[in-house]
């Protein structure tokens, strides 16, 4: 897409490179970290249909097996083209209730940067899951010990992400809150 020669110069260069700089590299790193992470859901929804579906008689099999593959089919093109705006609507929610004074540019970068790291989290996370689809369905070991030993690692990789987010997201709104408490 070419620039319009008409606009004012302070247009562009704050429309175009500040979305794509920060925001474009937050997109691509999300959307890595969901086909990691779509990796073992394929294997999950695999183990599941050999598991539980195919036990079941063949009309209903057919019927189960379309409707899961829609589910997954969906599911991951709405996370892979609305994921990033959600996200982005649940940090401005966030803002507004508890930083409302808080420059929400900043708020939003805040969260773009830190998106930098959910590919190194989706890693250990995806091997987390296969490694439950492995156990349960496979090595048919108990549902809730491998919940349990499975389930608190990877749910501490999703705090490695969020806790250190919330963490600059408060220091942001602390430290807005102290500069404008000083300008007055």
């Amino acid at each position: 897409m070419t620039e319009n020669p008409y606009q004012s110069p302070s247009f562009v260069v704050k429309g175009n490179r500040a979305e794509s700089s920060l925001r474009h590299e937050a997109r691509r790193s999300f959307r890595t970290a969901a086909l990691i992470l779509f990796l073992p859901a394929a294997y999950n929804y695999w183990a599941f249909d050999r598991y539980a579906v195919g036990r079941l008689h063949e009309d209903i099999a057919s019927v189960c097996r379309v409707a899961n593959m829609l589910g997954l089919v969906i599911g991951a093109g709405l996370i892979w083209h609305v994921g990033l705006p959600c996200l982005e609507a649940i940090a401005q929610c966030l803002r507004i209730v508890f930083a409302r004074s808080t420059d929400r540019e900043a708020w939003d970068e805040t969260l773009y940067r830190s998106l930098r790291s959910v590919v190194y989290l989706a890693i250990p996370g995806a091997v987390l899951w296969m490694g439950w689809v492995f156990g349960y369905y496979h090595m048919l070991g108990d549902f809730y010990t491998l919940s349990w030993a499975i389930g608190i690692p990877a749910h501490l990789l999703g705090a490695c992400w969020y806790v250190p987010l919330a963490y600059r997201w408060y220091r942001l709104a602390v430290s807005g809150a102290d500069y404008r408490a000083a300008e007055k």
